[in-house]
C-alpha cells in the first residue's frame, strides 16, 4: 500500500485552516508532544475512545429499555442473591 510503512504506520495528507495549524503550534507548546504529528495521533485517539465510549453508552441505554433483559437481569440477580449473602452472619 502506497505510504505504508514497516510498523504498520500509515502516511496521510491532511489541509488544514491556517489559523487552526496556528494554533495546534502554540498548543504543542504546552503540552508533552514531541511535534505536530504527535499531537495529531493523540487527538484521534482521543477521538476513537470517545465515540466507542458513546456507542457503548447507547448500546447500554438500549438494554436498559428493553424489558426482556430487563426482567431476565432481575430472574439472574434473585438466582444469585442467596450465593451473594453466603458466608456473611
Amino acid at each position: 500500500m502506497v505510504g505504508e510503512k514497516k510498523s504498520g504506520a500509515l502516511r496521510r495528507s491532511v489541509y488544514i485552516p491556517r489559523e487552526l495549524a496556528e494554533a495546534l503550534a502554540a498548543a504543542l507548546a504546552d503540552e508533552d508532544l514531541a511535534n505536530f504529528n504527535a499531537l495529531v495521533v493523540a487527538a484521534l485517539r482521543e477521538y476513537v475512545a470517545a465515540r466507542e465510549k458513546r456507542a457503548l453508552e447507547e448500546a447500554m441505554a438500549r438494554m436498559a429499555a428493553d424489558a426482556d433483559i430487563r426482567r431476565e437481569s432481575k430472574a439472574i440477580a434473585r438466582e444469585f442473591a442467596r450465593a451473594e449473602r453466603d458466608g456473611l452472619k
